[in-house]
């Protein structure tokens, strides 16, 4: 193989890496993940990626009778299918592409490593900091408290005070 196909081939093999970036947005109700989510969606329209969407439904502290508990937890189930298909319309429209969605059940930090560990094409986890300079989110605090040390992904974070002009600039 002369020195040109090589080349050629590691070239190819670079653009199709980033024509299968993947930006997961990590679902709550809060503003701050609806940056983070129109921030994916910019970055991947403007990197031919894609965004994914993980919601992480975490085990209550006490437990109710097997009957209440299945209910409480199905309708919980069917207001996050819900929030994840509104979330994915919005992907849709920001970055021309639908959005990979996964629901998830168990603790929140465990299933995101769980889920980079089986989805190898996500690259980059988009969180947004909270606006308030006192609490910047959960998830950038358990970051911040060494759970980052266990990622193998880029790890975005978009300041809570951009408008989304700011974003479109940046992104």
């Amino acid at each position: 193989m002369s020195e040109d196909a090589v080349t050629q081939e590691v070239g190819e093999a670079s653009r199709e890496e980033r024509e299968e970036r993947v930006f997961l947005v990590l679902v709550d109700k809060t503003e701050e993940m609806r940056l983070a989510l129109y921030y994916a969606s910019v970055r991947a329209r403007h990197t031919g990626g894609r965004v994914a969407l993980l919601a992480v439904h975490e085990p209550e502290e006490f437990q109710y009778f097997a009957g209440v508990e299945r209910i409480l937890r199905e309708e919980a189930e069917g207001e996050v299918e819900d929030l994840l298909r509104g979330l994915s319309q919005e992907v849709r429209k920001f970055s021309g592409r639908e959005a990979l969605t996964y629901i998830r059940r168990g603790d929140c930090m465990e299933e995101i490593l769980n889920l980079l560990n089986a989805e190898k094409a996500i690259k980059v986890i988009v969180l947004a900091a909270g606006a308030n300079e006192n609490s910047p989110g959960p998830i950038i605090r358990k970051l911040s408290e060494g759970f980052i040390t266990r990622l193998s992904v880029a790890v975005t974070l978009v300041p809570g005070v951009l408008t989304r002009e700011d974003i479109e600039f940046l992104a």
